[in-house]
């Protein structure tokens, strides 16, 4: 599927920020590689700390899919323009453990699954 847009419908976003918008997953992985990409986009996210080996991991992200469709597609305009207000992340929940505590969670693997939001960007 081909989607055509006139070039004045991207006006406001620079050119970084709509191949960043566009070229993101809907629930995308947050590590040291990916985090400035997610950062850039100054939207704030919902970040799923999960133990990544845990055989859960793909419902949970489902979960975060299903989510984020619902969410993003009621703020998509009619126009066909971005409509994303929040992306949504998952990050290994042991490897990242030290950042838990910066936002608002309690540093214990024994407590993984945790959601948070992360609107500081």
């Amino acid at each position: 599927r081909v989607a055509c847009r006139a070039l004045n419908a991207y006006d406001g976003l620079s050119v970084e920020q709509w191949v960043l918008r566009a070229g993101l997953p809907p629930v995308g992985r947050f590590d040291t590689l990916t985090s400035s990409l997610y950062e850039k986009t100054q939207k704030p996210f919902l970040m799923l700390f999960a133990d990544t080996s845990h055989k859960d991991l793909p419902t949970w992200l489902r979960l975060l899919y299903d989510a984020n469709k619902v969410y993003n597609d009621r703020a998509s305009g009619p126009d066909g323009g971005d409509g994303t207000r929040l992306l949504f992340v998952y990050i290994d929940g042991k490897r990242f453990l030290h950042r838990m505590t910066s936002l608002g969670l309690a540093a214990d693997p024994d407590r993984l699954p945790a959601l948070c939001f992360n609107f500081m960007t």
